[in-house]
């Protein structure tokens, strides 16, 4: 029944549509910082991925058989945008997201105005998923929109005890794209999804965030998901495993 409704609603409308914008919460117990994906390979993905406004660009197709991948091979450019947890009302990640939709209908010469952009682009070609070596729970020390250096600690996982067992670190330069929501969790399960970023001569890894958060909606959204999530200070280095 689920391919039959997806076939009918592709026919029917997918392939008369010039454009897509699809709107994505996290996963269930995870959430996303304000970001957007698509083939940025492709001219008219790129342009409409920058048209949106929001400053994390993560290039990539889709798994196959996703809705942005077969609409823009169907002659759709799509693109996805993820933003905020699942079953919340979040009026941040709400404000960007109207944003974005009014900004590409103003490129596509559909709404009058002028687009809000983010000046600051960082354009992600790979992200990594960061486990949890051992079961335990977490003590968070960053929060989604962070750019971290490599060798920031990421959590601290601890016992029952409340005795540390080991700590997750940045394996590069990147930024936070989303993360778990739950304390708790068991070896191998993802804690942080984190974008590589480049830095270059012009464009240092502090000059990215200092400009990154000069945009309004950016610097709200990052205070809203600071509160989301309990960052815990390190206070000592990791004990090591007994």
């Amino acid at each position: 029944m689920a391919n039959r409704f997806a076939k009918r609603i592709f026919d029917s409308l997918i392939t008369d549509c010039d454009y897509g914008i699809d709107l994505h919460t996290a996963a269930v117990r995870r959430t996303n910082f304000p970001n957007i994906r698509g083939d940025l390979s492709d001219p008219k993905v790129l342009q409409l991925a920058q048209a949106f406004g929001i400053g994390i660009l993560l290039n990539g197709g889709g798994p196959e058989g996703s809705l942005r991948r077969e609409a823009t091979k169907a002659g759709c450019p799509t693109i996805v945008i993820e933003g905020g947890e699942v079953w919340k009302f979040e009026p941040s990640v709400v404000d960007c997201m109207v944003n974005g939709v009014k900004n590409c209908l103003r490129f596509l010469k559909m709404l009058g105005g002028k687009a809000e952009l983010c000046e600051t682009l960082m354009t992600i070609e790979r992200s990594t998923w960061i486990r949890a070596e051992r079961g335990g729970f977490l003590e968070f020390h960053v929060s989604p929109g962070d750019v971290v250096k490599k060798g920031q600690p990421i959590a601290t996982n601890s016992n029952l005890l409340n005795r540390e067992q080991n700590r997750l670190d940045a394996p590069f330069d990147g930024v936070i794209i989303g993360m778990t929501t739950l304390p708790a969790v068991q070896p191998g399960e993802p804690v942080v999804n984190l974008g590589r970023l480049v830095s270059t001569r012009r464009n240092t890894l502090l000059d990215q965030r200092e400009n990154f958060f000069d945009d309004d909606l950016h610097r709200a959204a990052h205070q809203h998901f600071s509160a989301v999530v309990t960052v815990v200070t390190v206070s000592r280095p990791p004990e090591p495993d007994s």
